[in-house]
């Protein structure tokens, strides 16, 4: 190969190599600004996690869209206004270089229902109130009013536990920080004691299965004193 074709083959390939690093570097710069394919959202993954919120929910407080610069996206407001819903234990965020942003939710365990006498608001497992209020509490929740104690969960696991009794109960009432009040279905308040509640509520159902007492013309059962219940009527 005679000189003059080194010289020759040599700028060709100098004209390459630029032409191959400009290319590339107008790739990257592309991208960054998010004019790149590789830079929409081309997708939304949602794990929910176990619920009361949706995918869609989730998605909907997200505020992403397909076609989005995925670059565009702030992931931190994002994740801000996810773990912002009350439902939402702790939540996690991810771009993925795919321009697929994946989000998954770990929600609080629906265990109750708070009443303030007209709406029925989800309780968590630990005592959170959601702020999605239901018209009515579903079958076969407990339903609670006040304020609430710390062993939520061991309450409503004691008062599931016991066969036949949440049927009875309308909501239940924790008094002075020391002992619960029933209100029934029938509309009888049953007054607990502060130790003892699940022997007391066993009890109660006996009483109703043998006795229909809470069938009864009684406005007030007072179980307090284990030996004995006291019954006052409603006058009728």
């Amino acid at each position: 190969m005679t000189a003059m074709n080194k010289t020759v083959l040599f700028w060709i390939s100098f004209a390459i190599a630029i032409l191959v690093s400009v290319y590339f570097a107008a790739r990257i710069s592309i991208s960054v600004i998010g004019m790149d394919g590789a830079s929409i959202v081309r997708a939304v993954s949602i794990d929910p996690g176990r619920g009361p919120l949706s995918a869609q929910d989730i998605h909907r407080t997200s505020g992403l869209q397909p076609g989005q610069s995925a670059h565009a996206v702030d992931i931190n407001e994002m994740l801000s206004n996810i773990s912002g819903l009350s439902a939402v234990r702790r939540a996690g965020v991810r771009r993925m270089p795919s321009g697929r942003i994946a989000i998954k939710v770990e929600q609080r365990e629906v265990i109750a229902a708070w009443t303030d006498g007209a709406n029925f608001f989800p309780l968590s497992s630990d005592g959170h109130r959601f702020d999605r209020a239901l018209a009515a509490a579903p079958d076969g929740w407990v339903v609670f009013s006040g304020t609430l104690p710390e062993n939520l969960k061991d309450v409503v696991r004691t008062v599931r536990g016991i066969p036949g009794l949440v049927p009875l109960i309308g909501r239940m009432e924790w008094i002075e920080g020391r002992r619960w009040n029933i209100h029934t279905k029938s509309g009888i308040i049953v007054m607990l004691p502060e130790s003892g509640m699940e022997a007391a509520l066993q009890r109660l159902v006996r009483m109703q299965a043998q006795d229909r007492v809470l069938d009864r013309r009684i406005s007030t059962l007072d179980m307090r004193d284990a030996d004995r219940t006291l019954v006052k009527t409603t006058g009728r």
